[in-house]
């Protein structure tokens, strides 16, 4: 009997498992159509291996496009180098700022000097 009741905890465990993945599947699913929609992909006539086609049809997407792809790929690190280089300049950014809090800040105090002097 406890065998039984185990097996059926077991069965009822795995089904909610089994729902919940679905429901991510979906939910992924859908939001891989809305993207692929909000391309608007549908009007370009990509290139089907299993049609006959001549070289033109084969390559429907601009040359630059092309050649851009062509230069990414070969690049092993360049989202590393690009996220590394995005990293530096927010330093650099965020240095920048705070030295132009540190001059704001002194031609305040410099102003207000200036106003205690002309006011005596």
């Amino acid at each position: 009997m406890k065998v039984h009741e185990a097996n059926s905890l077991y069965s009822e465990e795995k089904a909610k498992i089994l729902r919940l993945i679905g429901a991510k599947i979906d939910e992924k699913d859908q939001y891989l159509n809305t993207y692929l929609t909000s391309l608007k992909l549908e009007h370009m006539n990509f290139w089907d291996p299993d049609t006959q086609a001549s070289e033109w049809e084969c390559s429907p997407l601009p040359e630059e496009l092309l050649e851009r792809c062509a230069a990414l790929n070969a690049k092993q690190h360049v989202i590393q180098d690009l996220v590394d280089i995005m990293g530096k300049l927010s330093e650099t950014s965020q240095d920048v700022e705070k030295v132009l809090k540190e001059i704001s800040k002194f031609l305040l105090e410099e102003e207000q000097k200036y106003e205690l002097i002309i006011s005596c």
